[in-house]
């Protein structure tokens, strides 16, 4: 008798979406200097971020069922509350939002209240999903990231991808040459701390080990000669 194997069903990839749609272009974003500031991002390119993973909006995902409740503008708390369901291809869940209908200080009513709401819904929807989750993390605060960004997105965009890889390691050479001489320079060891700390964030995003072991050496080294300077006083 012929023995059957079974074979195990592959385990799904839980991360899949995230990992294709968790990087954000830089030219897409823009500083908004409210609530402390932030980083906001295109809803345009949103979604054709979006359009290029699943198809044009509204064929197999967006938002449906949308429903408006207008309950708390009579409850004197002038906001309009949206209730809706999102759709992509995978699943579905619900998703609320509110928003006034009125512009600033002055109290006039918005004419694009309905629209802005939906549309700062749908990015609400699609940041579950891992869209621009950088962006949500607070990475674009840290200027190593940002740069690293920017460089990886000028990579996608280069016509000629060899020359781009060729200035972009010129440029990397040259900075972290400066930060090792600034380095075995630094006159306290809080400075020799920051250049040391935001030079090892570059070299990790360039998965640059010998400039790690460098960079560690000449900080333990500089260390030494300060605290023995000081010791010396």
């Amino acid at each position: 008798m012929t023995e059957r194997t079974h074979q195990q069903a592959p385990t799904p990839d839980t991360m899949a979406i995230w990992s294709k749609v968790q990087k954000t272009d830089p030219a897409h974003t823009h500083q908004v200097n409210q609530r402390g500031g932030y980083t906001a991002i295109d809803p345009t390119y949103q979604l054709r971020e979006a359009t290029k993973l699943w198809g044009p909006y509204g064929s197999n995902w967006g938002l449906r069922n949308i429903e408006y409740d207008y309950g708390l503008i009579d409850r004197q708390l002038g906001l309009v509350l949206v209730h809706a369901e999102f759709h992509f291809p995978g699943g579905s869940f619900p998703i609320s939002n509110a928003i006034s209908p009125t512009m600033g200080k002055s109290g006039a009513a918005d004419a694009d209240f309905a629209k802005k709401l939906e549309t700062n819904t749908l990015s609400k929807a699609l940041s579950k999903l891992g869209f621009n989750a950088d962006v949500f993390m607070g990475q674009f605060e840290d200027t190593e990231y940002l740069q690293h960004r920017q460089q990886e997105a000028a990579l996608d965009k280069a016509v000629n991808r060899t020359e781009e890889e060729a200035k972009q390691q010129q440029a990397y050479e040259t900075e972290m040459q400066t930060i090792l001489k600034q380095m075995r320079e630094s006159i306290s060891e809080s400075m020799l701390k920051g250049l040391f700390t935001s030079a090892v964030r570059k070299a990790q995003y360039r998965k640059d080990d010998k400039m790690m072991i460098q960079l560690t050496k000449i900080k333990d080294q500089r260390k030494a000669e300060l605290e023995q300077m000081e010791n010396a006083q």
